[in-house]
Order: C-alpha cells, then sequence, then structure tokens
C-alpha cells in the first residue's frame, strides 16, 4: 500500500464500525483490512473511465466531496491529499483532518513524469529538441570544456555531451524529482563525478554560478513568462556557445499551448508554458555579443546555437 493508504487503515482501526467514504473505489486495489469495510463512494465512481483517467475529474472532486450526507455522524476524520478536507460534517459535530502534501499530479515536472522521460530516454533516445542541439554543438565543436545545463530535467542533454567529450556538467533544475532521477541516472552510468547538481530557479541563483564553455536550455524558455532575465543571465554565463530550443511563434502553435494551458488550468496544475518572439530572442542575445550559426527546426520547435562574437 501507499502512503496514504495505510494512514487509512490506522484510522479505520481505530473506528472499527465506522464506515470509509472515498471519491471512488477500484475493488482489489487496497488490502483485505481496508476491502471488507462498508465503503460508499462519489459519482466520480460512475463517470467514464474514471477508475483510469480520475486525474481528468479533478475539477470535479470537491462538489464530488460535498456531496456525501454526514449528518448521521457528530465525528468526521479525513485523510486527505487533496479535496477530502472539503467534506461537509453536520452542524455541530467535530471534522478532524490529517492533511497529507499535495497529490504529485497537480505539478508539472514531478515523479511520474520525470520516470516517463527517463524510460522514453532508455527506449528512444534523446527527444527531437535535444537531438537538434547535440548535432549541432558537435559539428561546432562545442563538445569540449564544462557544460551549464540550466533546466537540465532528468539530465538528457548532459550524459549526452558528456559521452561526446565535455568534462564536467553542472545542472540547475526546480524540480527536485527531476534531479533524483538525474542522479540515480548518473551513478548508472557512472559519471556522478563529473556533474554537480543545484535545485533551484536559474535567474536567482545566477550570481553564485560559474561561468562555462557551453550553456544550455533546452525546452525551457518557453517556461518563464519574461525571457530577458533568462537569457540575459544565460550569455553572462556563456564563455563559447549557447544552445537553445523554444516553439516555433506559428498559430497552430500559440492554439496547441493555449488549449494545453487552459487544461492545465481547469486540473489545479500552476504550471504555464509561453511563446516568444524568436526576432525578439535574437535581437536581445546579439546585443549580448552572440551570432546564431546553427538552426534546426521541427514543426514546433526551434533548436539554435549561438557563438560568442571574438573580441
Amino acid at each position: 500500500m501507499r502512503g496514504g493508504e495505510k494512514v487509512l487503515a490506522s484510522l479505520a482501526r481505530l473506528f472499527p464500525e465506522a464506515p470509509i467514504f472515498t471519491l471512488l473505489h477500484v475493488k482489489g486495489s487496497v488490502s483485505p483490512e481496508l476491502e471488507s469495510r462498508e465503503i460508499h463512494t462519489s459519482f466520480v465512481q460512475r463517470l467514464p473511465g474514471a477508475a483510469r483517467r480520475y486525474r481528468h475529474y479533478l475539477p470535479l472532486f470537491p462538489a464530488a466531496v460535498e456531496s456525501f450526507d454526514l449528518s448521521a455522524f457528530a465525528l468526521v476524520v479525513s485523510s486527505s491529499h487533496c479535496a477530502a478536507k472539503g467534506v461537509r460534517p453536520a452542524p455541530g459535530a467535530l471534522h478532524l483532518c490529517y492533511c497529507h502534501t499535495p497529490m504529485r499530479y497537480a505539478w508539472h515536472f514531478d515523479d511520474e513524469r520525470a520516470r516517463a522521460e527517463l524510460e522514453a530516454y532508455h527506449r528512444k533516445g534523446p527527444g527531437p529538441t535535444t537531438r537538434c542541439l547535440l548535432t549541432g554543438l558537435r559539428t561546432l565543436g562545442g563538445t569540449k570544456g564544462t557544460l551549464l545545463d540550466i533546466g537540465s530535467g532528468i539530465g538528457v542533454l548532459t550524459f549526452e555531451l558528456l559521452r561526446s567529450g565535455v568534462d564536467g556538467a553542472h545542472c540547475v533544475d526546480l524540480s527536485p524529482a527531476s534531479l533524483a532521477i538525474s542522479r540515480a541516472e548518473a551513478e548508472r552510468q557512472g559519471r556522478t563525478g563529473q556533474i554537480r547538481w543545484r535545485e533551484a530557479d536559474f535567474v536567482t541563483v545566477a550570481p553564485e554560478l560559474e561561468p562555462a564553455d557551453v550553456v544550455s536550455l533546452d525546452r525551457v524558455v518557453c517556461c518563464y513568462p519574461a525571457y530577458r532575465p533568462l537569457l540575459g543571465e544565460a550569455a553572462k554565463h556563456t564563455r563559447r556557445f549557447l544552445a537553445l530550443s523554444y516553439p516555433r511563434a506559428r498559430w497552430f502553435v500559440r492554439a496547441a499551448l493555449w488549449v494545453e494551458n487552459a487544461l492545465r488550468r481547469v486540473r489545479g496544475n500552476p504550471f504555464r508554458a509561453f511563446v516568444h518572439s524568436p526576432a525578439a530572442l535574437d535581437i536581445l542575445l546579439r546585443e549580448s555579443g552572440f551570432t546564431r550559426t546553427y538552426r534546426a527546426s521541427t514543426l514546433a520547435w526551434h533548436a539554435d546555437i549561438y557563438a560568442r562574437d571574438a573580441t
């Protein structure tokens, strides 16, 4: 059983005659101890595909919890990582809430996503934008010296560049789940001595970081509503090559991101993606002393490499 279910089992032992109310229940998914209890489910149980796609019904969870009739109970105990704490006890009844940390799927770069990315890396290799950046850096001789991988995720670009000849890398990312997977993969590849990790927003900690020969931002610019502080600091930290990938400013790309952001908003996911003007990005980097020396594009993404101008 997972942690939340273990807590529920412990609470159930304290109140052996109490029924259990839950959003939905898949028979056989919990311990026999819990399966034997009187279990009441909400209307979510009857929604299409709820057993497998319950996360898609997240906006309905508060209403489902409030729909329970708890008027017969003087004490209501909730074990909640999401919406259960919103139950409505009878007037005068006591509500005791055991509140867990938020559900992982409310966040964008969680453990589930990181593990899926690692599985895809093992199965298919680097993704399209990463492959484009790797091709460009290998062509231009950007596989020597040090790497600063901003928004490194699970570290695919870092691992591939280390394999190509980069001496060492510094991975900076906000997601603890992604960095944990990155460390485990580095250990598996025998590269822990070549990589340093920093859990932080790059813009915030930039003054504390050393410059590198190569700085990368693979699918990172789109995560920032304001690109200037991000690219400005990235340029300051680049000695030779700055590699970045970002969404193309096409109508269907903007439309797709608008839909994705709308779905995230409905599901309570705070993450948003942004399309910035490629021309504006280019102007900023040129003003910072760089010239674009490579571009590869997919249907939805540009992958650019800029070289620092000779002085």
